[in-house]
Parts: C-alpha cells; sequence; structure tokens
C-alpha cells in the first residue's frame, strides 16, 4: 500500500510540475520587451505635404474574424484571407492619410499567421507603420473560457499606419480589471499608443487608444490616465487626434437611460475635445445611424475621433460599416441613413477627396457593387464587428513660416517622460 502511494504521489508530482513548466511557457511572451513597440518603414515613398486637407480613420478590426463570436466558432483561414480583402477595400475607399487600428493581429495563430498590419499597408501603399503589442504570448489556451476554440500563439494589439514619416512612438499599458489568477495570466494589456508623425515637418500627435471592454470601472480609471497624458501632450502645443475604440457612450444631453458608466466624461474633462460627429450625433444611449457596434445592425457609438477645433479644422465625418459610408459634411448635416450591407449605388454627400491626392471635391459618386456586401465562407458579410469612423479636416499651417518652424526630431519632446505616470 505504501509504494502504491508513493507512485501516485511521484505521479502527480510529475504532473504537477510539468501542468506548472506549461503554464509558465504559455503565459511568456513570444517577442522580447524591445520588440513590443516598433516603428516600420515601407517600400512606399512619403506622400506630399503640400496640401491642407488630410484624412483620418480609426477602426477596430477584431483581428479580422468578422462578427461571428470568439468563443463560438472555430474559424478558417480562408475566413481571414476573405475578410482581409474586405478590409484592404474598405480602407481604400475611404482613403485615409492616417489609420489608427486596434485589435490587429502580428503573425498570431488565431488568425493564420499573417501579419495584418504589414499586409494591409503594403497592400495599399502605406509609407510608414507604429507598431504596439497588448497581448504577447507563446500560447493561449482558451477563448472565453471555452477548451474548445484554442487562441495559441498570440502577437497583437494596435497600429497606426501613415502616409508621412513617424517620428515618435511610444505605449502606455492601462490598469487592468480585477479578476482570477489564471485569466489573469492570458488576458490583453489595454493600450494608449502615441505616434507624432510628420507632415512636411510639421509634427501631428495621433493617440491610439483600446479601452477595457468588460470592467466599467477599469474603463473609468484608464479613462482617467489617458485625459492627463493628452493634458501633458497638450501643453507642448501640436495638434493632436485623440482616436480608437474606447468603449463607452458619450453621456446624453437628457439622461433618459440613466447610466453608470462615465467613461467618455471622464476623457474629455477639461481638454476642449470634440468628437468628429457632431455632439447632437454621437449623444446616443440606442439606435442610431451613426452608431458603430455591432457592425452589422450598429446601435452603439463605441469608436470615436476626438480633436480640438483651435488646431485641428473639421470638413466631413463617415462611419464605414462595410458598405456606403453614412456622412455628414461640415455643416453637421448628416446624409439619408442607408442599410449597412447592400450593392446599390450610392452618392456619399459632403467634402470628401479623389483618389488620387486630396483635392476638396462636393461630392463623390460611389456607384459600383460593394465587396463585403456578399456573404463570405461562413455567412458572415462584413470584415470586423465593428465599423469604421473616418474625419477629414484642415490642418493649418503657415506655409511661408515652414522653414523656420519645422521641428528636427532631435528637438521633439521625449515621449518616455511625457507617458510616464
Amino acid at each position: 500500500m505504501k509504494s502504491v502511494l508513493q507512485v501516485i504521489g511521484s505521479i502527480t508530482g510529475i504532473l504537477f510540475f510539468t501542468a506548472s513548466v506549461v503554464f509558465l511557457w504559455a503565459r511568456s511572451g513570444q517577442l522580447a520587451d524591445e520588440k513590443l513597440v516598433q516603428t516600420k518603414t515601407y517600400a512606399a515613398p512619403p506622400a506630399s505635404p503640400d496640401r491642407d486637407t488630410f484624412r483620418v480613420m480609426t477602426y477596430n478590426l477584431g483581428h479580422l474574424a468578422g462578427t461571428t463570436d470568439d468563443g463560438t466558432v472555430d474559424r478558417p483561414d480562408s475566413l481571414f484571407s476573405t475578410n482581409m480583402d474586405q478590409a484592404v477595400d474598405i480602407i481604400r475607399r475611404a482613403n485615409p492619410d492616417i489609420v489608427g487600428l486596434q485589435n490587429v493581429d502580428f503573425s498570431a495563430a488565431r488568425s493564420g499567421y499573417v501579419h495584418q498590419l504589414d499586409t494591409i499597408a503594403t497592400r495599399l501603399g502605406f509609407a510608414s507603420a507604429a507598431q504596439a503589442v497588448n497581448w504577447n504570448k507563446q500560447y493561449v489556451p482558451f477563448s472565453h473560457g471555452r477548451p474548445v476554440v484554442q487562441f495559441g500563439r498570440m502577437v497583437s494589439g494596435q497600429g497606426v499606419l501613415s502616409r508621412y514619416p513617424v517620428r515618435r512612438h511610444a505605449r502606455r499599458v492601462l490598469a487592468r480589471p480585477p479578476q482570477s489568477f489564471w485569466r489573469d495570466a492570458f488576458y490583453p494589456n489595454r493600450l494608449v499608443q502615441v505616434t507624432v508623425i510628420s507632415i512636411g515637418g510639421w509634427p501631428l500627435v495621433v493617440m491610439n487608444v483600446h479601452f477595457e471592454a468588460l470592467d466599467t470601472a477599469t474603463r473609468e480609471e484608464q479613462a482617467r490616465t489617458v485625459n492627463a497624458l493628452y493634458k501633458r501632450l497638450a501643453q507642448q502645443g501640436f495638434p493632436i487626434l485623440l482616436l480608437g475604440n474606447f468603449n463607452g457612450l458619450m453621456p446624453t444631453v437628457e439622461l433618459a437611460t440613466p447610466s453608470d458608466d462615465d467613461t467618455i466624461e471622464l476623457l474629455l474633462k477639461g481638454t476642449e475635445l470634440r468628437p468628429a460627429l457632431s455632439p447632437e450625433e454621437t449623444y446616443i444611449t440606442g439606435n442610431s445611424s451613426l452608431g458603430t457596434y455591432p457592425a452589422d445592425n450598429p446601435r452603439r457609438k463605441l469608436d470615436y475621433i476626438f480633436y480640438r477645433p483651435q488646431s485641428i479644422i473639421q470638413t466631413n465625418a463617415e462611419t464605414w460599416c462595410g458598405g456606403t459610408p453614412q456622412s455628414k459634411n461640415a455643416s453637421g448635416s448628416p446624409a439619408a441613413h442607408q442599410p449597412q450591407n447592400r450593392s446599390t449605388p450610392t452618392a456619399v454627400k459632403g467634402p470628401t477627396r479623389s483618389q488620387d491626392g486630396g483635392v476638396p471635391i462636393s461630392t463623390v459618386e460611389a456607384s459600383r457593387p460593394h465587396r463585403d456586401s456578399v456573404a463570405n465562407a461562413s455567412g458572415n458579410a462584413l470584415p470586423s464587428d465593428h465599423c469604421a469612423v473616418t474625419m477629414t479636416f484642415l490642418l493649418p499651417r503657415p506655409k511661408d513660416m515652414l522653414p523656420k518652424k519645422r521641428i528636427p526630431g532631435d528637438k521633439l519632446p521625449s515621449l518616455d517622460s511625457l507617458m510616464s505616470p
């Protein structure tokens, strides 16, 4: 009997030791710490800065899983290939100069080991990118608590694509939600990613954010952190775009539906920031043609572009859920709402740009069928469960003074010092 117990004890010890080794290996990172923040350049040359009108986009790619739930569907690689084509088509038609991406995979197993940031950049001719990793694991063994679907190797995060050079890049890890030890070991970080982009020597700061989705208290703490960081950056005097997936609603004018979520209010407190879509259109708690989530029936606006009117002048804003965008022109008048999935020709109203170089025009005829209106192999018609938001804006710059106002890279303030707590 004693020998049997010894054998059982030995087996138990071996299993425990093996499980501990596997656990420590799985939760360890694929990338070294110095690789978690990278600035990249591609073959495409930088765009000409000799214009005043530019366009920015924010888009939560949802790692191109479409509108399927992470924990219930084991998706084939062909789905991600199809969704990549659709996402590239959406971004191509929107024609942004700068794109802030959230939930983008960098050669992760769950999306077929495709580096989604590099793929989009090269296919659409972006000159540079900033990559910030927020999920770096050797192996993620669950999806939403379901052992059936394994994520495997995980390298994912946020990225900024730019047709202009990226001169500075840093990331700040935000507060994590309270949860069990085992779940926390494999849970992604939430980040604010800060890039300084040079437009003809003139710095434009882009803050790319992805807040916590499930825990309100944590999300509010993250909003306080980003608010403080924005104020420190704003003191440098540079124009700033704050964009991303904030996972919170704008506060309503009249609280018909009381909410305990103060995320956006805390984010904007004391900043003079405004949303790309007017307050009247974004103060929503229910149905809205300008919602961004879920993409197949957008009822909530979780994705925003914020700007300060004193330094950036908005001329147009649009949401892109897979079909022709819902747009708003500079006067604040939205175009009539259209279904998000369709293949009928549609005119997009409001100041926008031709495909060849950003010349402002009043109307663009989008009179061609939209490829993303056709369901893919899994019956999923959209590349992401979030809609994208674009904003066209004027960036006033005293061109006659640019030779004196251009700021050499070594004269820019250190982001590391500004982003420290």
